[in-house]
């Protein structure tokens, strides 16, 4: 519920019970006077105020909630940082055992993300990108696929041919593209089409 139309005899008095209602405060909130009270004369024509109160929705608030509600019912005892640059946000999730939500090559955590970003977006008119990690995989993740990405360069070198990695997600193959696209020996490019799409590597010597 983002809106309530609340009547009262004052105008402060409808504004308490529709903060009351969202469990949230003033400045949470945008109100709009549909109509003012009035004693009326003699008591005759007398009526009440009624104001019109939206709660102003905090998409990263509402991401951040959602994230803790969902680690809390999983049985997971966690912290969350968030991190706003511009319109990009990090969240990342550190406890016991949260390891086990990273998945096969970050599956799980992608999913994870996926679903924050669902809760970020929609009641949300500016656009966000949410980035989730758990206890710096990311970071390490992406080390991992540099290291490889030289590794199998080198290779394609050696053997004088192209070589085809495992498919990956969008993301992952950008990180291939830009570790490789410095060197003048080898060029990649993406084939196939998700979730199948992969990047090959070609020997330009």
């Amino acid at each position: 519920m983002r809106q309530l139309t609340v009547t009262a005899k004052t105008v402060e008095g409808a504004i308490v019970q529709a903060l009351q209602e969202f469990n949230t405060t003033r400045d949470k909130v945008d109100v709009v006077i549909l109509q003012a009270p009035s004693r009326g004369i003699f008591g005759l024509g007398a009526r009440p105020a009624t104001v019109q109160v939206t709660r102003i929705v905090d998409p990263v608030w509402e991401a951040e909630q959602f994230l803790r509600e969902l680690m809390l019912a999983m049985r997971y005892v966690v912290t969350v940082s968030v991190e706003k640059k511009g319109t990009d946000v990090y969240m990342e999730i550190k406890g016991d055992n949260v390891g086990n939500l990273i998945g096969r090559h970050g599956q799980t955590l992608d999913s994870l993300e996926l679903l924050v970003q669902t809760v970020a977006s929609r009641n949300n008119d500016r656009y966000l990108r949410l980035h989730l990690d758990i206890e710096g995989y990311r970071e390490r993740r992406e080390q991992t696929l540099i290291q490889l990405a030289n590794r199998i360069a080198d290779k394609s070198l050696v053997l004088k041919r192209e070589f085809v990695l495992d498919p990956m997600p969008a993301h992952e193959r950008k990180i291939i593209h830009l570790a490789l696209e410095r060197r003048a020996d080898v060029r990649t490019e993406s084939r196939g089409t998700d979730p199948k799409r992969t990047v090959v590597v070609i020997p330009l010597s």
